[in-house]
């Protein structure tokens, strides 16, 4: 649920554009839609880095303050100026690999990239986007009935005004 990365297109370019230690704060009436642009912002960078380490993702911060005056959690996300393996000193070849070449990344790929408190909080977000979606669905069946019967209704009074 969430939508896709492609929904998000301005959001992915914005990503992969800004600069290391850049620091991109969102914050929306819903938490529902934060797994979907974590990844999309972990994928924006991966897919630019052509010839990069395929193994090692880039190197997001990732935090949910609670902003005052607003209710629930925002998003923050702070682009690295390096990646985990060199914070760490560690040198790693870096054998060249084409963004297509990747995997696609999926949510449960960022455990251990991000901290456990935001990891478990972006598994809760995505489940209730989840349920959100289901219900959305259900609704749009229960409603599907009374749309069309609205429908015919109107092209029933369309026809007597023509």
């Amino acid at each position: 649920g969430g939508g896709e990365e492609g929904e998000f297109g301005v959001f992915v370019g914005l990503c992969a554009a800004l600069a290391p230690g850049s620091l991109l704060l969102c914050t929306d009436n819903t938490h529902r839609l934060w797994p979907t642009l974590v990844l999309a912002a972990f994928r924006a960078v991966q897919q630019s880095k052509e010839g990069g380490d395929a193994g090692e993702l880039p190197a997001w911060d990732v935090a949910f303050p609670q902003v005052p005056g607003k209710r629930g959690y925002a998003l923050a996300l702070h682009k690295r100026t390096e990646t985990p393996s060199a914070r760490a000193g560690v040198e790693k070849p870096k054998p060249r690999v084409t963004a297509l070449e990747r995997p696609r990344l999926k949510l449960a790929d960022l455990e251990g990239l991000v901290p456990a408190l935001e990891f478990k909080l972006l598994m809760r977000f995505q489940h209730d986007c989840d349920q959100h979606d289901r219900k959305a669905k259900e609704m749009a069946k229960e409603l599907a009935p009374r749309n069309e019967a609205r429908e015919a209704r109107v092209s029933e009074i369309d026809k007597r005004c023509v």
